[in-house]
């Protein structure tokens, strides 16, 4: 290898490094930020708190999100990465003659097609290291942004309808569903938040895997699932979900009886 080429190989490594080096500080800012949001809210902190608790400085959180609220879109992106079912994306939208260009979140659907990967979705998030992160954050993030100001407002009120219009989607390509007994996935959207938010109501944190086991054992009544169906589910469950399958045969099962 000549001199020249060690240098610039040197130097293609050293940018390399550099750039991983950003991308995990920004991980640890987004990750700490998601913390203090699931337990403080979005107006229990500033930036300056979220450098103190991570432990880097201010300026370091400033040059990679400039603003709590560009920082708040990126937690959103990660919550949804988490629970599996929405695709979306932070990007910069241009902005007209005399404004600054702004970034905002690009909403691009479901990820699942059908029931059995709505499910499988929750089975996943629920043997997630951050299972408990995320659900508090569903619930802070539906309670505060009732707040038309608030930066989770638009995304937040377009979850709900998303997921509205794609259970409905679902039920009605389910094999075995029933014209005659319909299901009603407003109850199930319903079921959700209601326990979500009550399950934090008193300040106690709640067992997120627990919540969510339960939450699908009253899903697949609602849906209509038997036994066998139930069963046939578990062939696309990760083996790192088996757990929080296992513990919704056993509720599903007591339940039945």
């Amino acid at each position: 290898m000549s001199d020249d080429e060690g240098v610039q190989s040197g130097a293609t490594r050293k940018k390399r490094g550099s750039y991983s080096v950003g991308r995990s500080t920004r991980t640890t800012i987004i990750r700490g930020a998601a913390q203090l949001l699931s337990t403080r809210g979005y107006y229990g902190f500033s930036l300056r708190d979220l450098a103190d608790e991570i432990g880097v400085s201010h300026p370091t959180v400033m040059y990679h999100f400039p603003t709590k609220d560009a920082l708040v879109l990126h937690v959103i992106h990660a919550f949804e990465d988490a629970f599996g079912i929405f695709d979306v994306d932070v990007v910069t939208r241009e902005g007209v003659e005399g404004e600054a260009d702004q970034l905002v979140l690009e909403e691009r659907g479901a990820k699942v097609d059908t029931m059995n990967e709505w499910i499988a979705a929750h089975l996943r998030l629920a043997a997630a290291s951050d299972n408990q992160i995320m659900t508090d954050l569903d619930r802070v993030f539906t309670v505060e942004s009732v707040n038309e100001s608030h930066p989770a407002h638009d995304h937040f009120s377009y979850r709900v309808e998303a997921m509205l219009q794609l259970l409905e989607r679902l039920a009605e390509k389910m094999p075995d569903r029933d014209p005659e007994n319909p299901v009603d996935t407003r109850r199930l959207v319903e079921r959700w938040y209601g326990m979500v938010i009550l399950g934090g109501w008193d300040g106690e944190r709640f067992d997120s895997r627990e919540l969510i086991v339960k939450y699908l054992a009253f899903a697949v009544r609602e849906l209509h699932y038997s036994a066998e169906q139930l069963l046939a589910l578990g062939s696309m469950i990760p083996r790192k979900a088996a757990a929080p399958f296992q513990q919704l045969l056993v509720e599903y099962s007591s339940s039945s009886k």
